[in-house]
């Protein structure tokens, strides 16, 4: 084989190996939004009409904005200061749940505030950090507003309750550098009422 042939020969394999690199890229990128945001991804995509390539575009420009905001852990005091109200919270469920979970509602939203999450839009940064408890949180918020007006069973309302712990603790638990914080978890207002209602 004469050196012309070769040179030749490489080059094919290398512009190969660079088409196929670039026809992958799309779907790794695909694969580590999925992961990153879960359902949040599906939720974007029929936001976007099924078109995946522009609901991608509008997560990784969360990823950008979210990267530009000081999201910082609450100190010691605060964390302590959140875990004492919860606990109060959830102990006043049993008589009182549509009063709690508005409440909770907007312990958390000062959780957000204090961690810098900007008010206007926290669904936008929780999406980026928190996917996990995205949906419960969104959820929640929507039975609180209608339990302002008087609206939900009381299984909802506790069902919406134990969402946004979800997110609270998810929220509070996150030390200096995503390092998790052991929460204790603590329910028995909650249990009781569930009780109360199955033996009713």
């Amino acid at each position: 084989m004469s050196t012309g042939v070769i040179i030749v020969v490489v080059v094919a394999v290398v512009v190969l190996a660079a088409l196929a690199a670039a026809l992958l890229r799309p779907g790794r990128r695909s694969r580590r939004l999925q992961e990153q945001f879960g359902p949040e991804y599906d939720r974007v995509v029929a936001q976007h009409n099924g078109n995946n390539r522009a609901a991608e575009q509008e997560l990784q420009e969360r990823v950008k904005r979210v990267e530009q905001l000081d999201i910082r852990p609450l100190d010691a005091a605060q964390r302590e200061h959140y875990l004492a109200d919860w606990s109060g919270l959830q102990e006043q469920f049993v008589d009182e749940p549509a009063k709690s979970l508005s409440e909770a509602d907007q312990l958390l939203a000062g959780v957000l505030r204090d961690r810098g999450y900007p008010d206007d839009d926290p669904y936008t940064a929780l999406s980026v950090h928190h996917s996990g408890a995205l949906a419960g949180y969104r959820n929640s918020r929507s039975a609180a507003n209608r339990a302002r007006q008087g609206e939900g069973t009381t299984e909802e309302l506790r069902q919406s309750f134990v969402e946004l712990r979800g997110a609270f603790e998810a929220l509070v638990s996150e030390g200096p550098k995503n390092q998790r914080i052991p929460v204790q978890r603590t329910a028995p207002a909650l249990r009781q009422s569930q009780t109360t209602e199955e033996s009713a």
